[in-house]
Parts: structure tokens; sequence; C-alpha cells
């Protein structure tokens, strides 16, 4: 039966996608834990993870239409399609292991996204006091009259 060869080569393609992803946080997260983050390239992972997720999601539809249209039949044959239906089960149960694998990655991602955003905000907040305090003391420092001190009464 032709369509389940589709729905193997959709699980074999959406286990392959997902291994791409798992990659790509990898990546982001070795681009966040860099001493100098840069914004370029993590939009750049952040933008291929998107497309990847789209396709994902392309096949997913696929393979739900697919097999709606092939579900009485391979219920009603299971004996039939019994070594098929085994391969399923692996298939499907790797790429349970690796959504979750991916999950707990975008969990560790955004707790460093958090970090980096809270430490800029707190550097930031820093440098705004400290230009408000020379700007502070500038402003004094002009505005005081004093007279001189020293004198020189020599003529």
């Amino acid at each position: 039966m032709i369509e389940l060869q589709i729905l193997k080569d959709s699980l074999t393609k959406k286990k392959g996608i997902l291994n791409q992803i798992e990659a790509e946080n990898l990546n982001q997260e070795n681009a966040l834990k860099a001493e100098q983050v840069s914004f370029d390239d993590f939009e750049a992972i952040v933008d291929k993870k998107t497309g990847l997720i789209d396709d994902l999601n392309k096949l997913d539809s696929g393979f739900e239409t697919v097999y709606d249209r092939i579900k009485d039949n391979l219920l009603a044959n299971k004996d039939k399609f019994k070594l098929e239906i085994e391969g399923f089960k692996i298939l499907i149960s790797e790429i349970t292991e690796l959504s979750v694998s991916i999950q707990a990655q975008e969990v560790r991602n955004k707790a460093l996204v958090d970090k980096y955003f809270k430490k800029s905000h707190d550097d930031i907040r820093t440098e705004r006091i400290r230009a408000k305090s020379t700007y502070d003391f500038m402003n004094r420092m002009t505005n005081q009259e004093v007279a001189p001190r020293f004198m020189d009464t020599k003529k």
C-alpha cells in the first residue's frame, strides 16, 4: 500500500527535521553563552528554526490527511500490516523522545535569554545612575559661588 510508504517517509522526514531543530537549539545555546552575543547570528538561528517548524507543521498536516484516509483499512487489517505498524511505533517513539529533548532545550535557552536581558537591563540602569550622578555633580560644581580661598596679596 503506497499510503503506508508515504506515512513512513513523513515520519522519517519529521525525525530528520527534529534532529535539525535540536542542532539549531545547541547553536542557539552556544550563541547565548558566548561572551559577546551576536544578534545577527541569534536571529539567523531563530529564522532557520522557524522555517523548520513550518516544514514540520506541513508534514504533520499531510500525515494526518493520509492517515485519516487509510485509518479504517489499517485498523481492520492489523495483522496484515503488523510490520509496518511496528515500524511506525518505533519512529513515533523516537520522534517523541526528540520532541521532549527539544522542549527541555527550549526551556534552557529561554532561561539564558532571560538572564541575558536581565543583565543588559541591569547594566543600562547602572549606566543611567552613573550618568545622572555625574550630571548632578557637574551642575552643583558649576552653580557654586565660592570665593577664592587663597588670594595673592602681593602687589
